[in-house]
C-alpha cells in the first residue's frame, strides 16, 4: 500500500504525475528549507528559479525582485553560500518568485531565522499574496499565520486541526495549545 493515495489538482486539471518542469510550467514553485545553490551567485540562483520563463520576462521580473530585495541587488555577484542566514531565505524567496507562479509551495521558511527576519519574510509573501499569489506553507512559527486564510494542523502524522484562522483563536483548547495564551 502507498504512503499517500489520492490526487493533486491544480485549476481542476490532475497534475500528481506530471514531471516537475511541467508543474513550474503551470505556475508552480516550490521553497525548500535550504532554499538556495551555495556555490552560484545570487544572479545565478535567480536565474535557475525563472529558468522556464522567456528571457526578456525573466530579466524583467529580476529587476523586480531587486526591488524588493535591495539587498540582493546590492551583492548580484556573491555566492549564495557567502549569504547570512536571513540573506539566504530572502534569496530562496526571490528564486522561487523568479518563475512568476500562481502557487509558491514553502517548507519551514523562518527556519533559522532571527525574529526580524521573520517579519521581513512574512512582509514580503504578505505583498506578493496581495497580488494574487497562492501560499502553502508548512510552518511551526505561529507568526505565519497572518497569511493564511486555512489552517490545517498536524498531530501524530494526521490532520488534528483543520479550518479558519478565526476557528483556531474562538477554540480555547486549541488556542492555549499553539499559542501557550490562557
Amino acid at each position: 500500500m502507498p504512503a499517500w493515495a489520492g490526487e493533486v489538482r491544480l485549476n481542476d486539471q490532475d497534475i500528481t504525475r506530471l514531471r516537475t518542469d511541467h508543474r513550474v510550467r503551470r505556475g508552480i514553485s516550490y521553497m525548500s528549507e535550504l532554499g538556495v545553490f551555495p556555490g552560484l551567485t545570487i544572479e545565478e540562483n535567480i536565474q535557475i528559479g525563472g529558468q522556464f520563463v522567456e528571457a526578456s520576462v525573466l530579466r524583467g521580473r529580476m529587476e523586480e525582485l531587486y526591488g524588493v530585495f535591495p539587498a540582493l541587488a546590492e551583492r548580484k555577484r556573491t555566492l549564495g553560500g557567502a549569504l547570512s542566514g536571513g540573506q539566504r531565505k530572502m534569496l530562496g524567496v526571490a528564486k522561487a518568485l523568479a518563475a512568476g507562479p500562481k502557487l509558491l509551495i514553502m517548507d519551514e521558511p523562518s527556519a533559522g531565522l532571527s525574529p526580524l527576519f521573520v517579519s521581513q519574510v512574512i512582509e514580503v509573501l504578505g505583498r506578493f499574496r496581495s497580488t494574487g499569489l497562492s501560499l502553502l506553507i508548512a510552518e511551526q512559527n505561529v507568526a505565519f499565520l497572518d497569511l493564511a486564510d486555512r489552517v490545517f494542523t498536524l498531530e501524530n502524522g494526521r490532520v488534528g486541526f483543520e479550518g479558519t484562522v478565526a476557528a483556531l483563536h474562538a477554540d480555547d483548547a486549541l488556542h492555549r495549545a499553539y499559542f501557550g495564551l490562557g
